[in-house]
């Protein structure tokens, strides 16, 4: 007998015991710093275990926890862990929404832990849905690069299968910085510049960047979270899209942001 399917329901940051002390205990004060590095516990669980259905998941489990789960850092960790789990042919993610929950992606009621409103990490799917959903027949997802020492810098790449060139060249890239960034930092902040004249059909290719970024992966308002240049916190797009036009393959990403970049196919 053949397995066709393996259903898995986790959080990366487990309290076993829901309003139990475990939950003070097992999260240390550092929580931002616990959310983006446990992707990597993502990962070797996706990867060893197999998944194909990742039937529920969400940072903390028990509806998540206060300044991690609602934070822009939620955000940033969620297009990770969704990008990584496309690029190794995970077939659905269900990211798990709760009543009150801190981990929802917006609010509908007012509630014990506050108002109507939408939360960082709504903007996350605005990305993966602009990144995959406008593929103009199907797309793959590949880890294309990044730095594999440090683990801060994730690099993914999009195949577009009626593009000219599709076995080559992406069609696009995602550059994410997982480095911490928190807006209460007095240093300036740091950037990485990703170098991604490999994955271009030209070398003087000019590409469009669109931006995924807050002040820092602390915030935990969707009207300080934008996505290319707009904001999101009643659900609708607020102010004008903003992109950026980069034409000798490197591009410059700050902290505790992601870039989606894409160029004209021919």
């Amino acid at each position: 007998m053949a397995i066709a399917m393996i259903t898995v329901h986790q959080s990366p940051v487990d309290i076993w015991i829901c309003g139990s002390p475990v939950s003070t205990a097992f999260v240390p004060n550092s929580d931002l710093m616990l959310l983006l590095l446990v992707r990597q516990i993502i990962r070797l669980n996706v990867e060893y275990m197999l998944i194909h259905d990742e039937g529920e998941f969400n940072s903390v489990s028990c509806g998540g926890r206060a300044n991690v789960s609602d934070t822009f850092g939620q955000a940033i960790w969620l297009l990770d862990t969704i990008l990584y789990a496309a690029s190794i042919n995970v077939s659905r993610m269900y990211v798990h929404q709760g009543a009150h929950a801190h981990y929802n992606l917006w609010s509908t009621v007012d509630n014990p832990n506050g108002p109507i409103e939408v939360f960082p990490s709504y903007s996350a799917y605005l990305f993966v849905t602009e990144a995959i959903g406008r593929q103009a027949d199907g797309s793959s997802v590949t880890t294309a690069g990044g730095d594999l020492s440090a683990g801060q810098i994730s690099v993914y790449g999009f195949w577009d299968e009626k593009s000219a060139n599709s076995y080559d060249y992406p069609t696009k890239l995602a550059l994410l910085n997982l480095e911490l960034y928190s807006q209460t930092d007095t240093y300036p902040r740091p950037d990485t510049t990703v170098d991604i004249s490999a994955y271009l059909p030209k070398n003087t290719q000019e590409v469009t960047v669109k931006w995924l970024t807050a002040p820092g992966s602390d915030v935990v308002s969707a009207s300080l979270t934008t996505w290319a240049g707009q904001t999101f916190a009643s659900g609708v797009a607020e102010g004008n899209i903003v992109e950026e036009k980069v034409s000798n393959g490197q591009v410059v990403v700050k902290a505790s942001s992601a870039a989606l970049v894409y160029w004209s196919v021919a």
